[in-house]
């Protein structure tokens, strides 16, 4: 139910031109959106984020958002990946940003008996600008990230995808990845997966920030260590409930290592490729593992009746990229040329998984019930110390059942955010419990005003010496390094 007595002011822009801010927020109905990251264990065992959603309702008496309108916005699918945000403000307080993304498609309801017209936007998370976007990695860039961190991979990739340090959030790595690259791959999905195999999170938050969270993330972050705000009353509704989604009572992580392998072709065309009279040709060279080392692409020329014509055949151009290749090619003979013997040689990085960790757990939970094992493969999990790390981890967060809280309905605050570290006091449960918010739902109309969902796990038992605290290097008085029988972070 609405706090009684608050002022709310919303707003909602759209570019629709792809550069000039338009207030849309007169024509504004109502709207509704949610927001989700996976936690801790779960990320590393799904590899997978979600992206934020958000459905706007635009009254449309006036035709302006029509379909059909030739000069409206949504004409011919113009809106389409168009920057929005919505904005809340309450009781003439700093406005806050609820959603930040783009319009995806529209859908219209025209005039009918006791139905206004209405066109219905689905709007998503900055994710979506990654989610289909098909990227290949530099061969030097490639070679330049090798055996860097988790964070410096995600940096690198999100540059070379045209976002600038002010469009992040990254923490600080913690894990050496052997070797990352993409080759025509979605990046969002890589990106999902390499920060999963390090224990972390990557997703973009509701300000369209592109985010990564390390393991260490809810033990460190200021809004994750103090409660941001206890939920004892205006809401409609609170529930519980444990999960057998993520208990797991033995874990196995396999290790993808790769070794460089002997001096050859890492390409060779499967058909013979024939230039005609002048023509500039550009062929993609697809190679079955990436290079560690290019030395170049040999190859002869020839007409259909056997001459040598190599000497008129000029590779113009290339571009080298991880796991493939573009040559272009320029034929300045007055006759056809089959190119013969081409190839790209150098050094593959061959290999697989090659190792597995396990780990077991002692907990009495276990000691009665049947077992169950989850075994975990990434192809970003390249080292034993990481997969071990990532097995001890695994254990310990799904050794157990953990609680799980809904609110449902609560009234609207605009600067919570996903991870955020809350309190609740419900009298119905008789109990007080710290969560982090791992799902963020909101909704706004005329009638209802601003509130919002949330589905929190509980912090109880997510790290287990979170109460006596981690050794930190460097983390003391006079920057003496701590001393004591404080454990190590995995």
């Amino acid at each position: 139910m609405p706090a009684g007595g608050r002022v709310l002011n919303k707003r909602f822009l759209v570019q629709w031109d792809g550069s000039t801010w338009t207030d849309e927020t007169a024509y504004l109905v109502s709207l509704d959106g949610r927001a989700q990251l996976a936690p801790l264990g779960t990320a590393i065992m799904a590899g997978k984020g979600q992206v934020a959603q958000m459905t706007v309702n635009l009254a449309n008496e006036s035709g302006r958002f029509s379909i059909l309108n030739n000069t409206g916005p949504l004409y011919g699918g113009a809106g389409y990946l168009r920057a929005c945000y919505f904005d809340v403000q309450i009781d003439g307080g700093a406005w806050q940003r609820v959603f930040t993304g783009v319009v995806k498609m529209p859908s219209e309801t025209v005039l009918a008996d006791g139905v206004s017209p209405v066109v219905r936007l689905d709007c998503r998370g900055r994710d979506e600008l990654l989610l289909n976007r098909r990227q290949s990695t530099l061969w030097d860039t490639f070679n330049a990230l090798r055996g860097k961190t988790e964070a410096a991979i995600l940096t690198q990739w999100l540059t070379d995808a045209g976002f600038s340090a002010g469009d992040m959030t990254i923490d600080p790595g913690l894990v050496t990845i052997s070797e990352a690259w993409l080759d025509d791959e979605s990046i969002s999905d890589d990106a999902w997966q390499l920060a999963a195999a390090a224990g972390g999170r990557f997703y973009c938050d509701l300000d369209g920030k592109f985010v990564y969270e390390n393991a260490l993330h809810w033990l460190t972050a200021a809004r994750s260590i103090t409660s941001q705000q206890t939920y004892a009353y205006h809401y409609r509704s609170c529930s519980f409930d444990l999960r057998d989604s993520d208990i797991y009572s033995d874990i196995t992580v396999e290790a993808n290592t790769r070794v460089t392998g002997e001096v050859g072709d890492v390409w060779t065309p499967d058909n013979a490729i024939v230039l005609q009279p002048g023509e500039t040709k550009t062929i993609t060279a697809q190679y079955q593992y990436p290079a560690a080392k290019i030395f170049g692409s040999p190859f002869k020329a020839s007409t259909p009746g056997g001459q040598d014509i190599t000497a008129y055949i000029t590779l113009s151009a290339y571009t080298w990229y991880a796991q493939r290749a573009a040559l272009t090619f320029v034929n300045a003979a007055a006759s056809q040329a089959i190119l013969r013997g081409l190839s790209i040689t150098g050094q593959s990085l061959i290999g697989g998984p090659t190792h597995e960790e396990s780990a077991a757990s002692t907990a009495s939970f276990w000691t009665d019930r049947a077992r169950r094992s989850r075994r975990i493969s990434n192809i970003y999990v390249q080292s034993v110390s990481q997969a071990k790390m990532l097995a001890a981890m695994l254990k310990d967060w799904s050794e157990a059942p953990r609680v799980w809280f809904k609110i449902a309905s609560a009234v609207g605050n605009p600067a919570r955010r996903l991870g955020d570290r809350i309190t609740l006091n419900d009298a119905g449960a008789g109990a007080s419990l710290d969560g982090f918010i791992t799902s963020l739902g909101w909704r706004y109309s005329a009638s209802a005003g601003f509130t919002q969902d949330l589905e929190c796990v509980s912090a109880a038992g997510l790290y287990p010496y979170a109460s006596e605290g981690y050794f930190i290097i460097g983390d003391a008085a006079a920057g003496v390094l701590k001393t004591g029988s404080k454990p190590i972070f995995y």
